[in-house]
């Protein structure tokens, strides 16, 4: 499959294969992909069906943007510590970033604003978010979009949570 559109892919549930071009990377709940647009690519050798949350960015990607760059859930939430909250970035590319905000349980964050778009997926655990004047109680696989400069923040922190970010440039 090719994509105009440079992605990033993050598998709820089914494990299996993604390829590359000559590399081969394990598919399994929780990991993440970037993949560059119009980099042919395809999933395979699914022991079940695959479920996966994907993001498209629409610019164009450079050149010096990588064609894939792969996540492994345990890789991804490394860092999480007991005590305090914790943002990991993945990685940058010219038109979006990617990274881990990791919230431990009865915590909260402070209340934030940006001024670019982002994108939260719930990765593991749960809790109250607050979304401008509204908001919800979110878990496993709930998905946020958040325009900028919209006030948002998570607080009664039901269990640690690991939040997948994606947001623009």
């Amino acid at each position: 499959m090719t994509n105009a559109e440079t992605g990033v892919y993050h598998v709820v549930s089914g494990t299996g294969q993604l390829s590359v071009g000559d590399a081969e990377f394990e598919v399994a709940p929780g990991s993440a992909f970037f993949v560059r647009g119009e980099v042919e690519h395809r999933f395979h050798s699914l022991t079940s069906d695959l479920d996966a949350v994907v993001v498209f960015k629409r610019l164009p990607p450079v050149p010096s943007d990588p064609e894939v760059v792969a996540f492994a859930i345990e890789d991804m939430v490394a860092a999480r510590n007991s005590e305090e909250n914790v943002i990991t970035p993945l990685f940058d590319t010219s038109t979006m970033s990617l990274g881990m905000y990791m919230l431990p349980k009865g915590g909260s964050d402070d209340i934030l604003t940006h001024d670019f778009d982002e994108f939260k997926i719930v990765v593991n655990g749960g809790g109250r978010f607050d979304l401008g004047s509204g908001g919800f109680e979110a878990g496993p696989g709930s998905i946020v979009f958040i325009e900028d400069r919209v006030p948002h923040q998570f607080r009664r922190i039901s269990d640690d949570i690991d939040l997948l970010v994606i947001w623009g440039r």
